[in-house]
């Protein structure tokens, strides 16, 4: 799935993750080509004229058809001429791309990306685009970045690209002092930097758009490191929206820390300097991850403004909330819940490889909509959290739970969730469609639960992850049958074997016991589910 699922808006009703099974459908029905499609790919293989003069006599809403044909086919020239002259206010590449399989068109470092820059610097009076949706896209990292440097300043006139007017905009919209090293240092060399690229220089790769008239890049997501200064050049483009007539906007963000061991707390604080002019209203999402001790409560009021958001995600940010009336932990837990409750619309929440161990009552309870996804992957959790959440408003709301590594090595850990408890409250997540239990301690003699889960709790799921639980061949094969009688498409599986054979034996073994799999669903008339089974050395475990 998705690399940042929690950010990942998901239709589960229809989701589908049988890749091989999609492209089998679409081909099986697959039509023959329309008149339509025909003339469409006629006009492109004739070149970009053809295809835009066409443009200003056929319906326009035949534009995206005519796009997704030159897309498909490669017609370079026809794709940046059709965009220079598109008749519509919005143009959303996800729909011009019905076929799911080939939305990493944009994704070559120099392929379709560059006739996407040519066909923008080309727009022509005839262009009526407003809004450019790259959203549902894999996009290269390089052209996002080139997107964000550039494009805002290629869209100024020539009279408008001065340093110090500039920079001056920029500060007052960020709210930063004149004295302040970015202010007076920082900010004024990357402008200058960017400003004599020769691509700024260069009178083709201006952006020639109409006085008063608006363009809005729209993006999935944007990710800042301490890395590099990525950060501060969205910065700068984010507050200059008020000169630039186009303007980014990312439907998330995502902010890591990347720092080295001595590293200085402000250096780990400078990435959200990116929330600085930003608008509230526009962000769907923030992931922030790996955060310094500290930093996630210096930097939480920050995100309170951004009340209207969807999804929030907290991997490995060093919160570590604690049972107790003491005045730090009190303090702590209160400062936490309070900035959950401020947003209004959020469904989906990543708390992954942090500690709630005795406090998730108190975090779920803060949440003003029940959660359709929930992660507590690696969490720091008791037997009474588990139970908490299973009888919270949350459980048949939720329709995708990552409950993975909760549960401990060793017996009586106090800081994890017992295998037999974690199983005996599963039963209440009656909506779930995708459900991850890896490495849990699951053994042979929990089959019958997971069983009984399948067939009688979860008439829903369509994914189900158990790798890396000590389970034997025959017991992952009953599994497997289990399954093939649900709606069930997608199963990742233990396999068992001994870490001391050779790659080879290991890799035959592991092929041999996928065939076992895909026989057992064979058989049960399932050609739909996707298996993909991961290897687990027993001997790691003591197992037999």
């Amino acid at each position: 799935m998705f690399k940042y699922a929690a950010l990942q808006n998901i239709n589960y009703d229809s989701l589908q993750l049988n890749h091989n099974a999609l492209e089998h459908e679409q081909q099986g029905r697959s039509t023959p080509r329309s008149l339509q499609l025909q003339c469409c790919a006629a006009l492109c293989e004739q070149g970009g004229t053809a295809a835009a003069e066409a443009l200003s006599s056929v319906p326009s809403h035949l534009a995206p058809v005519l796009l997704q044909e030159a897309m498909m086919s490669v017609y370079t020239s026809a794709i940046a001429n059709i965009i220079a002259n598109w008749p519509l206010p919005t143009l959303c590449f996800r729909e011009v791309l019905c076929d799911v399989s080939k939305r990493d068109v944009f994704d070559e470092e120099m392929g379709l990306n560059v006739m996407l820059f040519k066909g923008i610097t080309s727009r022509t009076k005839k262009c009526q685009l407003k809004t450019l949706d790259l959203r549902g896209l894999t996009l290269n990292w390089n052209f996002t970045k080139l997107i964000v440097q550039m494009w805002p300043l290629l869209s100024l006139k020539k009279t408008q690209r001065n340093v110090k007017r500039l920079t001056n905009i920029i500060i007052k919209t960020a709210g930063l002092k004149r004295d302040n090293r970015l202010a007076k240092e920082t900010i004024p060399k990357i402008l200058e930097e960017l400003l004599n690229h020769d691509m700024a220089k260069h009178p083709a790769f201006t952006m020639h758009i109409a006085k008063g008239a608006r363009v809005v890049v729209k993006l999935d997501y944007l990710e800042f490191s301490t890395q590099n200064n990525f950060f501060m050049e969205y910065l700068l483009a984010n507050c200059l929206r008020s000169v630039t007539p186009l303007t980014i906007e990312p439907a998330n963000i995502i902010i890591k820390s990347d720092l080295n061991v001595g590293d200085q707390i402000l250096e780990s604080i400078a990435p959200f300097i990116v929330f600085r002019g930003q608008d509230p209203n526009s962000l769907e999402g923030i992931w922030l991850e790996n955060l310094e001790d500290n930093v996630f409560f210096v930097t939480c009021q920050d995100l309170e403004a951004f009340n209207n958001m969807t999804a929030l995600a907290f991997p490995n940010c060093n919160i570590m909330l604690q049972e107790g009336r003491t005045r730090c932990r009190t303090s702590t837990r209160v400062q936490f819940t309070n900035m959950l409750s401020h947003f209004s619309q959020l469904t989906r929440l990543d708390l992954s490889q942090n500690s709630f161990a005795g406090c998730l009552r108190e975090v779920l309870d803060a949440l003003v909509c029940p959660l359709k996804y929930l992660s507590l992957r690696e969490c720091d959790l008791i037997d009474r959290d588990i139970i908490e959440l299973a009888r919270s408003r949350h459980s048949t709301s939720l329709r995708h739970l990552d409950l993975s590594r909760i549960c401990g090595l060793i017996p009586d850990d106090p800081f994890a969730v017992s295998t037999v408890m974690l199983l005996r409250n599963m039963r209440y997540f009656s909506s779930l469609s995708v459900v991850h239990l890896q490495q849990n301690q699951i053994t042979d003699s929990n089959v019958d639960q997971l069983c009984q889960l399948l067939t009688e709790h979860w008439h829903k799921l369509k994914s189900f992850n158990i790798t890396q639980n000590i389970l034997s061949g025959d017991s992952v094969l009953r599994i497997v049958q289990v399954c093939s009688r649900t709606s069930i498409h997608h199963l990742r599986l233990p396999y068992l074997h001994n870490f001391l054979e050779n790659f080879d034996i290991f890799q035959n073994a592991c092929e041999d016991f996928s065939r076992q799999v895909k026989d057992v669903l064979k058989r049960c008339g399932r050609s739909d589910v996707e298996v993909q089974v991961c290897g687990l050395p027993y001997a790691v475990f003591g197992h037999v």
